[in-house]
């Protein structure tokens, strides 16, 4: 987790922010904010922070230099509030979509837009929202990967399904998902996927839908509900598409309504505490689910199947056991014959009983196996040969089991 601090150009006077890893921090710790230096520094937009240079000491601390903000982050501004009016919501949320529309250009999908990550800046007498923290942003195809294969990194109420699934190839559309989730948070208070649990959110992401709210107007519940759903493809086609479908869902929401929305938002000016009271990581690392969870009749299907499969296992490894013990008990070549039995040509065999084995020699042996021993514990009993007969040799192998 790394810690901003507030600081100034001694040379030049500047004010700048300093985010900074200390050489506590793990290996991958230190990896993921050199990725989000060499993200966020190729991006120039109104509405993304502005990252001016990376210093960095083998084994010793990084510091990521950027440009300070004056203002309130959006979470603490909605604590304050509890709730947005749609056309202030739009006023925070359509600048923020400019920005993902600017990065999703460059190739990069941010992966973690939240209400933490925007911050409501102060610029003379403008209010101007910022997308922050590129900590966990991806390149398609490009960006190492700082998890583990069954591991997540991110905030669970803003991924979106594929991004929990862990497909290979994201792109902005998993962003536009977590934007209709910050949007239903603002206007509603309460974040629409929220669980209990980590791993419960995540199975909510996945499965649920949202319903209506009071707080969203008609029309734009429809927008958001687009975009929140669990495929790709059947959401909106960019942040373009996005932002211009939230504009026609709320009535005046002209440029002129939108700023005098983000004035009477009024953020308090927080930055003249130490910055790291407000600015520290909030992203987290949870497991990845096995699989979709579905009713309880498929995992009453499943448990059946596996019964089956274990009794007939069992049921053939006894089979198997019964025959192997019984062709150890047949009597070795230099047994001597029953007498007569070497000069007869021998009778036909009837069909032996469940659980027996003829030999050749005239000898009927039978085995018997405990229910609960396995392959173990077998018992032999030699019986008379049968009469003598003058009927021809039978052709045919005799079966040991009725079902062999």
């Amino acid at each position: 987790m790394a810690t901003v601090f507030a600081a100034t150009n001694e040379r030049t006077g500047a004010d700048v922010a300093l985010k900074i890893v200390k050489a506590e921090h793990s290996e991958e710790a230190r990896a993921r904010f050199e990725h989000e230096a060499t993200i966020a520094g190729k991006l120039h937009h109104k509405h993304v922070v502005r990252v001016y240079d990376f210093l960095s000491e083998p084994g010793g601390v990084a510091i990521l230099v950027m440009e300070r903000l004056r203002g309130e982050g959006l979470a603490a501004l909605l604590a304050r509030r509890e709730k947005l009016t749609p056309i202030e919501a739009l006023a925070v949320v359509l600048p923020v979509l400019a920005a993902l529309g600017h990065t999703h250009r460059h190739g990069i999908v941010h992966r973690d837009v939240k209400a933490s990550n925007v911050f409501v800046a102060l610029e003379g007498d403008a209010v101007v929202p910022k997308l922050l923290d590129f900590g966990i942003a991806t390149r398609p195809l490009t960006s190492p990967n700082l998890t583990a294969d069954d591991e997540v990194l991110g905030t669970p109420s803003a991924m979106s399904p594929e991004q929990i699934r862990g497909d290979e190839v994201l792109d902005g559309r998993s962003d536009l998902f977590s934007v209709a989730s910050l949007i239903i948070e603002l206007l509603t208070g309460t974040a629409p996927f929220a669980a209990k649990t980590a791993p419960a959110t995540l199975v909510a992401v996945l499965e649920r839908e949202i319903d209506p709210a009071p707080e969203i107007p008609d029309r734009m519940f429809v927008e958001l509900a687009r975009a929140l759903r669990k495929v790709p493809y059947e959401r909106h086609a960019s942040a373009e598409e996005l932002a211009s479908a939230l504009r026609l869902s709320v009535d005046d929401c002209s440029d002129e309504a939108l700023e005098k929305a983000l004035r009477a938002l009024a953020p308090n000016d927080v930055t003249e505490a130490p910055l790291h009271a407000f600015a520290t990581g909030g992203t987290s690392r949870v497991r990845r689910p096995a699989a979709r969870r579905r009713d309880t009749k498929t995992i009453v299907v499943l448990g059946a199947v596996a019964a089956v499969t274990i009794v007939v296992a069992f049921l053939f490894g006894t089979r198997n056991g019964q025959q192997d013990a019984a062709r150890g008990a047949l009597p070795t070549p230099s047994t001597p014959p029953s007498s007569g039995a070497s000069s007869s040509p021998a009778s036909p065999a009837s069909p032996a009983a469940p659980g027996t084995a003829v030999a050749p020699s005239g000898v009927v042996t039978t085995t018997a196996s405990a229910p609960s021993a396995g392959l173990a514990g077998s018992a032999s009993m030699t019986a008379p040969a049968p009469a003598k007969s003058n009927k021809p040799r039978a052709t045919k192998p005799v079966a040991t089991r009725p079902d062999f």
